[in-house]
């Protein structure tokens, strides 16, 4: 799809939740991963005083009213403490072109304040680059509360941090190679939940 129209569609979203006096701590645009074109934004909603991670289809979008197709997700404070610890610790970093040829996009927008940082805009194609490897462990907390659906994005923008093989995200010996490559920290740890014991508590095929 052209991309002019998943941006008016993206403009689209931003004004609705801006209308609603949300106040934007993080944006991620997804475009064309696969044929899908999908955004999400960290607000902090004044009202109530939480934060939620909106997220919609871009690509699904049918008409302009933005409430049939957004979809919404409480995030806890801790969580968003993590995150801008994260941005805290690395945002300090050079500016990076990609040299790859896709036809995709993705771009995080930080909008946080009080961090001593020279960068809030990260762009790149497709996949996290390693000198911004520190984008994967942002993107996780983000999509630790998503559906499973949505879990493939994440899993693209991080092929390229995992080697050898790009396109084999799980070719992945447990026995013999460190898991540490794969997951964050976080991730493992929530990983232990259902190990104890030396046995495997639970296992579920998706």
């Amino acid at each position: 799809m052209d991309e002019k129209i998943i941006l008016e569609r993206k403009d689209l979203v931003d004004k609705y939740l801006n209308k609603k006096k949300n106040l934007c701590l993080l944006d991620v645009y997804f475009y064309n991963i696969d044929d899908i074109s999908v955004y999400l934004r960290l607000d902090y909603i004044n009202k109530n005083a939480t934060y939620r991670i909106h997220w919609v289809n871009l690509s699904a979008m049918e008409n302009n009213k933005v409430e049939y197709w957004l979809s919404t997700i409480l995030i806890y404070p801790s969580m968003v403490d993590k995150i801008k610890k994260i941005i805290a610790s690395n945002g300090i970093t050079d500016d990076y072109k990609d040299k790859d040829k896709i036809d995709s996009r993705i771009i995080i927008n930080s909008y946080l304040q009080d961090y001593e940082y020279n960068k809030n805009t990260f762009e790149f194609n497709r996949y996290i680059p390693k000198c911004w490897s520190f984008l994967a462990d942002l993107l996780s907390v983000l999509f630790e509360g998503m559906p499973r659906y949505m879990y493939p994005l994440f899993q693209i923008s991080v092929e390229k941090l995992i080697a050898p093989d790009t396109n084999c995200v799980f070719n992945f010996d447990l026995k013999k190679e460190n898991i540490d490559k794969l997951f964050n920290e976080d991730v493992i740890n929530k990983g232990k939940e259902y190990y104890k014991d030396g046995k495997v508590l639970f296992l579920e095929k998706d």
